[in-house]
């Protein structure tokens, strides 16, 4: 026996600690491959047995070392570190990149010769196999940064391994489904019906004068189908005066004409141009209502109109007149026109339509429907609502999708001679049907991360356990990758954006 300790060749670490301080090695005992049983069922009288399926036993490595010296001291230190509950990692020094999962179940015994002793350890690995100490990670990232719906995964080990996998989302999402294309696993978290939200429709008011004072606006550039006086060119009605507001007769805020037709040959009176604003979605085009609550009180002596004109710059695209053009008569004549175009003219009964009251003057655009209404109001409620004594309706089937930027106001008399007595004191604009979106609550929203574990089915979102996401019916056995080429693929809501995806494994070796 020599008297100066011999180096192991071979050193080995159990749960990291180097048992080289009380061990020097003289041999290992490493299987080539896992245990494995057959089953074989013998069937009938017929020669020999029938395959039926082979599974894999745990296997075992023996350490087979010198203990010189101290014996007793290094016996009982030794069996404190080989002393486990659970199967810790065991690292041979010639493959310092490997591990086995293993513990000590057997009584190693200790042959001990005064000053020399010699042991065998046996150590059991319960799933046969080594695992490698770093981790391989592969993504659905691109070289290009763009993201695709599937992951190449290459396990250079010589064992199947289970992956871990990572789901990064980047948008609201209601399931994330995992398919192994090499084994036909499927993995499914979630639902794959849930939707993403629904479209509905709301009206949107874009104006909403009630003329308690100056809203602003233009001054006297309105458009009209009433240019010039009898429709000729050189006898032009004048856009003239200036707005004021205060109390009209029937103590309601208003916008009231101040008439300046001093030199007016013709029609002549103020108006005003409001700007509307487009909806939400940014269009102009749509289904629209619009109402003005004016006064209208005229005689026979007096004379009058008002318009209102829904604009697109300086063109009509609707208009509503309410008139008494005669000085002789007493009459209020209700007109519609689409663009330059009168599509309509009522005369209005004065038994319904009498002085003293608002009037609701309304017009509607929905489909390839337009519409103008006028109503006498018997009062104005709570909430600036009006409610209405009859109507007079005059729908047409015409499709006009012209955008509309304006709103425009005019109040008319002729030259210098007695008015009909007209304000307004109230105009809205509503754009109708605009589509909006309601969000519904998914799964997963934009930042959620998604881990899986397939090996021990552990399943965690935003790093909290989620046993409920676990869908009866996934494959988790057929989830594991075989050594070489591996591709797994993922599949999500449609309404979803690709997740960043990554796959984590631990090669393992036979």
């Amino acid at each position: 026996m020599t008297d100066f300790p011999i180096k192991s060749a071979v050193t080995v670490t159990y749960d990291g600690v180097g048992l080289d301080q009380w061990l020097t090695v003289s041999d290992i005992q490493r299987n080539v491959g896992q245990a494995r049983t057959a089953n074989l069922t013998k069937v009938g009288t017929s020669n020999g047995k029938k395959f039926q399926y082979i599974s894999a036993d745990e296997s075992t490595v023996k350490v087979l070392a010198d203990i010189n010296y101290d014996l007793a001291t290094k016996r009982r230190e030794l069996a404190r570190v080989l002393t486990k509950s659970e199967p810790k990692q065991l690292i041979f020094s010639d493959e310092p990149d490997k591990y086995y999962m293993a513990i000590v179940a057997d009584q190693s015994a200790l042959i001990e010769d005064q000053f020399h002793g010699e042991i065998t350890v046996t150590f059991i690995v319960p799933d046969g196999v080594a695992h490698s100490l770093t981790t391989k990670t592969t993504s659905n990232v691109g070289s290009d940064g763009a993201l695709s719906d599937e992951i190449i995964i290459q396990n250079d080990g010589t064992y199947p391994v289970y992956p871990v996998i990572e789901a990064t989302m980047h948008s609201d999402n209601g399931v994330l489904t995992l398919i192994n294309e090499s084994n036909g696993g499927v993995l499914q978290f979630g639902n794959k019906s849930e939707i993403d939200g629904y479209t509905s429709t709301r009206p949107e008011r874009v104006l909403n004068i009630g003329f308690d004072s100056d809203p602003g606006g233009k001054e006297n550039v309105t458009a009209s189908n009433y240019p010039n006086y009898n429709g000729v060119s050189g006898q032009a009605n004048q856009q003239v005066g200036t707005m004021q507001f205060g109390k009209d007769a029937l103590g309601g805020s208003a916008m009231i004409p101040v008439f300046s037709n001093s030199g007016v040959k013709y029609w002549g009176g103020p108006s005003r141009v409001f700007a509307v604003p487009m909806n939400s979605h940014g269009s102009n085009t749509g289904n629209l209502f619009v109402l003005g609550r004016v006064i209208f009180d005229t005689g026979v002596k007096a004379a009058g109109r008002t318009e209102l004109t829904l604009l697109n710059g300086s063109s009509v695209v609707m208009e509503i007149v309410v008139r008494d053009s005669s000085s002789v008569t007493d009459q209020i004549v209700f007109e519609q026109w689409v663009g330059n175009q009168m599509v309509g003219s009522r005369t209005l009964p004065r038994s319904v339509f009498k002085n003293g009251q608002y009037y609701q003057i309304e017009l509607y655009r929905f489909s390839s429907r337009l519409g103008f209404e006028i109503s006498p109001v018997s009062k104005v409620a709570a909430g600036n609502t009006a409610q209405l004594k009859s109507t007079v309706s005059i729908p047409f089937s015409i499709t006009n999708t012209d955008p509309i930027d304006g709103v425009g106001v005019w109040f008319e008399r002729w030259q210098q001679t007695q008015h009909s007595i007209m304000t307004m004191s109230d105009l809205q604009f509503i754009w109708t049907d605009v589509e909006y979106w309601t969000d519904t609550e998914n799964l997963y929203e934009d930042g959620d991360v998604l881990t899986v574990n397939t090996e021990t089915r552990q399943i965690l979102l935003n790093n909290v356990l989620k046993s409920d996401l676990d869908r009866y019916g996934n494959d988790w056995d057929k989830f594991k990758l075989d050594p070489g080429t591996n591709k797994i693929t993922m599949a999500y809501s449609n309404f979803a954006t690709t997740p960043t995806v990554q796959a984590e494994i631990r090669e393992a070796y036979l």
